[in-house]
């Protein structure tokens, strides 16, 4: 895992698990890949004030980091962004990383859901070609031809299988 910092186009601080693409045949950077990116928000806290002013022990400096998921609304936590897409990439203080680490192992925990297919329980088409569009007979003598509805002839035309015809009478 290589945990990197980002600062983007967008102006945006992002921390993820980065991994560069390189074109070998050229030698060249082409972008990079990553994975489970956040946006690094640094929010300063206000002293606290009374109405003389400010408290002798409020401290001006006081700041959290706050992590906010990269693109929400995506389906995927991985990402492929363009080299130039990128202006900076450093290594993230030790404690901000940890922090990282920390907040993707709480997403995953409690935003991913694992899935597992009974296939006992699954129900397969027999018969059926290579692809789900693609209706091959069984039987190599079985004719396929494609037929619309009788009474709409604008409707789209499914497959109908035919026996073969028995030409030895």
């Amino acid at each position: 895992m290589s945990v990197q910092a980002i600062i983007l186009e967008t102006g945006e601080t992002v921390i993820a698990d980065v991994t560069e693409a390189i074109d070998k045949a050229e030698n060249k950077s082409l972008g990079y890949k990553l994975l489970n990116p956040f946006v690094i928000n640094l929010v300063y806290d206000k002293p606290v004030e009374s109405a003389e002013g400010l408290r002798e022990n409020s401290v001006a400096n006081d700041a959290r980091v706050d992590f906010t998921p990269w693109c929400p609304l995506s389906n995927g936590r991985e990402f492929h962004v363009e080299r130039d897409f990128c202006r900076v990439i450093y290594d993230p203080h030790g404690n901000v990383e940890e922090l990282y680490i920390n907040t993707v192992s709480h997403w995953n925990e409690y935003n991913l859901d694992d899935v597992t297919v009974d296939s006992a329980l699954t129900v397969g088409s027999p018969g059926a070609g290579e692809g789900a569009f693609d209706p091959e007979p069984q039987d190599p003598g079985q004719v396929t031809k494609m037929t619309g509805h009788p009474t709409d002839p604008n409707a789209p035309q499914a497959p109908m299988q035919t026996p073969p015809t028995n030409t030895n009478n």
